[in-house]
């Protein structure tokens, strides 16, 4: 045991510092690629999303919330009609059919006609949020984006089949929100008619700003997950976190040089003892997998702090809805295999250069 930690540390410092990082990256690939959840509550398997850019830098011609909701409006379909607010857990919704959007509410109402016609500041939210909201003469207010909106109901968290991680359903219609710019990801359902109104929807847009860029795409396809702009940035931080899990690895490099050389000792009483170069090499590289699996235990316990603290006590949403609310077999085998394949490529390096310049043979 005591040869097996010798000079290690420092390679099982680095590598545990890796394995977090991966595993973090992991949690985040698992949940953004294998979630087959929908983007918000009440939708059918028709359900269109898609995307509203403008071309321009500075365009003071963008429509508004408010050109939005009155088009869908003086739509003759009923429909579902919801605007992400990835960075902030939320949904913007509209809706003309009141049986479709079910919310398993705790206390309060649902949003109803009155609510849109009215532009009434109201907001549904999650009960995992109740203790964030203001309360002011028994009334409960939410801030949504530095503006308080009435609290009209609860509903309980990790809602059906929707997209676990919606915190609030804020009125789409709201007065505070009419004058928004429409910039943003968008979900529409109107059954199967949900592509062809998109379209239109999107040719309305163009109309008042031509600028505007619309993509769109059935719900459920693959094609559809570019369009969410948690999913966008998501996807860079994955792959900033990647990187760095895979910088660190390339610092055992060094490390995984010194524990080699470390060994000339151990590796020469070995030969003198009639040991094949084969059967030192697998000895190597048996050792270092078990490094690389210790360490990795070691750095899978910060990786599942973080989501499990994220998930529960949602202080930074950013973070909960980048890594899920848990580490399950998926994560652990994806993190590990590729600190594994990439820790094995740099030791199998080194063994190589060594294997050149004979460096077993050459042990005194």
């Amino acid at each position: 045991m005591k040869s097996f930690f010798y000079r290690s540390k420092l390679l099982i410092l680095i590598f545990s510092i890796a394995a977090c990082l991966l595993t973090l990256a992991s949690a985040a690939i698992v949940k953004f690629q294998f979630s087959d959840k929908k983007a918000c509550e009440g939708l059918s398997e028709d359900y269109a999303i898609g995307v509203l850019r403008s071309l321009e830098y500075e365009d003071y011609n963008v429509p508004t919330i408010n050109d939005l909701v009155t088009y869908l409006r003086n739509m003759d379909n009923t429909c579902i009609f919801a605007k992400q607010y990835s960075y902030t857990a939320g949904i913007g919704i509209l809706y003309s059919e009141d049986e479709r959007f079910k919310l398993p509410l705790v206390s309060g109402r649902a949003f109803n006609e009155k609510d849109f016609v009215d532009h009434t500041n109201t907001i549904i939210v999650s009960e995992d949020i109740v203790s964030d909201c203001t309360n002011r003469n028994g009334t409960l207010y939410y801030l949504h984006n530095n503006e308080e909106y009435e609290v009209i109901g609860v509903f309980k968290g990790q809602v059906g089949d929707s997209a676990d991680e919606t915190l609030y359903y804020i009125n789409l219609a709201a007065q505070k929100l009419k004058d928004t710019s429409s910039i943003g990801t968008y979900i529409l359902d109107t059954g199967l008619s949900s592509i062809s109104d998109f379209e239109k929807l999107g040719a309305y847009v163009e109309n008042i700003d031509n600028n505007i860029n619309v993509d769109f795409s059935k719900g459920l396809s693959k094609h559809a997950s570019k369009f969410s702009n948690l999913m966008t940035n998501s996807m860079q931080m994955i792959a900033i976190v990647f990187i760095g899990g895979s910088l660190v690895l390339i610092n055992s490099f060094s490390a995984t040089t010194v524990w080699i050389y470390a060994r000339k000792k151990e590796i020469g009483i070995r030969k003198m003892l009639g040991a094949t170069d084969r059967q030192i090499y697998l000895l190597i590289v048996k050792q270092y997998i078990a490094l690389i699996g210790s360490s990795y235990l070691l750095g899978m316990l910060p990786a599942f702090l973080i989501v499990h603290f994220s998930s529960k006590l949602q202080a930074i949403p950013t973070v909960y809805l980048l890594f899920g609310e848990k580490i399950d077999i998926r994560i652990v085998s994806l993190a590990f295999f590729m600190l594994l394949v990439e820790g094995l490529l740099i030791l199998l390096t080194i063994l190589g250069i060594y294997r050149k310049r004979r460096i077993i043979e050459n042990v005194r």
